[in-house]
């Protein structure tokens, strides 16, 4: 088991990767979170991932491929968040922005409350609901998911949930060429991004799309 200095540099040589500036405090956080997911999930199941090296690299790393492209929203919307991937890790990542993570798991969103006390996260907040029915009383710059099973059902859940203009991200592994295909009535796809995790040889993709511009969102 890699001890924390061991850990602390794998993120750092990481975040060179991925051309991240974070501050010692942010890294810190990033390492706290990492600790307490580690922990919980002894008990609470939260991921199938169970050494802490590889959930640094599939957990932490791979949510923070995405940053880049979130920067310039006010707000953002985790559907399907789970222990807080990528939502914490954004929030961490950028404090001047409002992030909520939606879960219908209580033992997950149970978790993401106990690391926004934890790390003091001011700017995340914690819905415990199903998403087509959660009352969030506002609309988001971003809606992201990571992992989400189908592309086309975050697409609809996602829609209602977007400022005019507002962005749907999905993170997934390979190349989702026939979800593509399946959502193409439902949205414009922007662009799919190929990401690179640091450490990670796997496939890595961001789809990228807003609503149709034949469509009202309501």
């Amino acid at each position: 088991m890699p001890s924390e200095s061991e850990l602390a540099l794998r993120l750092q040589q990481g975040l060179d990767q991925l051309q991240l500036a974070l501050s010692a405090q942010q890294q810190a956080q990033l390492l706290v979170y990492l600790s307490l997911l580690q922990k919980w999930n002894k008990a609470y199941n939260l991921t199938a991932v169970r050494d802490i090296d590889e959930m640094l690299v599939k957990h932490i790393l791979d949510s923070l491929s995405v940053a880049p492209f979130c920067g310039a929203a006010t707000n953002l919307l985790d559907i399907g968040a789970g222990a807080g991937l990528p939502s914490v890790i954004l929030a961490i990542v950028y404090p001047g922005m409002q992030v909520s993570g939606l879960d219908s798991n209580i033992k997950k969103t149970r978790f993401m409350q106990q690391v926004v006390y934890e790390l003091k996260l001011t700017n995340f907040h914690v819905f415990h609901a199903r998403a087509d029915t959660a009352d969030l009383s506002t609309t988001f710059d971003i809606v992201i998911s990571r992992a989400f099973s189908s592309f086309s059902d975050f697409v609809t859940l996602a829609l209602p949930r977007l400022v005019p203009g507002g962005q749907i991200y999905a993170m997934k592994g390979r190349y989702p060429e026939s979800e593509l295909a399946e959502a193409s009535s439902l949205c414009d796809i922007n662009s799919v991004i190929p990401l690179s995790v640091p450490y990670l040889s796997e496939e890595r993709h961001l789809i990228t799309a807003t609503a149709s511009s034949t469509q009202k969102v309501n």
